[in-house]
């Protein structure tokens, strides 16, 4: 269930006085921004000083174009927390977008697993994650998870998707018709997608097996991204005087899309089944 902002920092907070902090949370939600304020409110009570300059903060956030997080980094911050604390307390380290660890072979991720299982002494480690399921689970289950309930930016569109969305929820014709040219939206979604993510690595500096692959997770975080988005504006924008049931159904069947697409079944197959049981043609 989430939790409102206030609810989460006066439970650490509490958790603070009582010396019963975890040493890891992971705190979940959908608007980056919003976590990292969380996340440094939450260090500010751990410290007891104003993180951002405090000698014991250790942060981490995706790096370059690719936004993605190195295993140089998680070294780096992995060397900083096994040191002796400098102020005589607790140290904090932070990892912004944590799943950012987890593009390509996820070998940032890998490296910082031994952290979470042999954490250093008098060390909180926070990770935040508007993705916590493209987090690898031996993480995932390593952390106390904090989902933030949603806020309103959070809700709010690109204009971009807000294209997307529009043409996808206003298609029409028969219903086999208006299935095929949903297929047919998302589809071209999915490739402007691509296209944006493969701008993004034109310069990359890894070679090319690596580059790759992470251009390959990136493009399949973001699409992943985009069938979310669609499964909230669907929702969000069905008329208050309209039975939600065949919009619930709608949704339903988006995400089993977006599930399908995870255990890497053939995406024109998947995408054709989804709008053809979308629009009551098959069950």
């Amino acid at each position: 269930m989430p939790f409102t902002e206030n609810w989460i920092l006066d439970k650490i907070a509490e958790c603070y006085r009582s010396g019963r902090l975890a040493h890891a949370y992971l705190v979940t939600g959908n608007d980056a921004e919003a976590l990292e304020a969380l996340a440094m409110n939450i260090s500010n009570i751990i410290l007891q000083a104003r993180a951002e300059s405090y000698a014991d903060f250790h942060c981490v956030r995706p790096e370059s174009k690719s936004r993605r997080i190195t295993v140089a980094q998680i070294r780096e911050l992995e060397h900083e927390l096994q040191l002796k604390s400098r102020e005589g307390g607790l140290k904090v380290g932070l990892v912004l977008s944590s799943d950012r660890m987890c593009l390509g072979k996820a070998e940032a991720a890998n490296a910082f697993l031994k952290t979470l299982e042999e954490p250093p002494d008098h060390t909180v480690i926070l990770m935040t994650s508007e993705r916590p399921d493209q987090l690898l689970p031996t993480i995932r289950s390593r952390c106390i998870t904090l989902p933030l309930g949603s806020t309103s930016k959070s809700s709010e569109l690109t204009s971009v998707e807000m294209k997307w969305t529009s043409m996808w929820m206003e298609a029409e014709g028969s219903p086999v018709a208006r299935a095929y040219r949903r297929c047919q939206i998302l589809s071209q979604w999915w490739q402007h997608i691509r296209a944006n993510v493969e701008a993004d690595f034109k310069e990359s500096t890894l070679e090319e097996d690596a580059a790759n692959a992470q251009l390959e997770s990136e493009y399949l975080l973001r699409r992943d991204q985009s069938i979310g988005v669609l499964i909230r504006e669907v929702w969000k924008q069905t008329p208050e005087n309209q039975i939600k049931h065949e919009f619930a159904l709608s949704c339903l069947f988006l995400e089993e899309l977006r599930a399908a697409l995870q255990r890497n079944i053939d995406a024109n197959l998947a995408l054709e089944r989804c709008h053809l049981q979308v629009a009551g043609l098959i069950k």
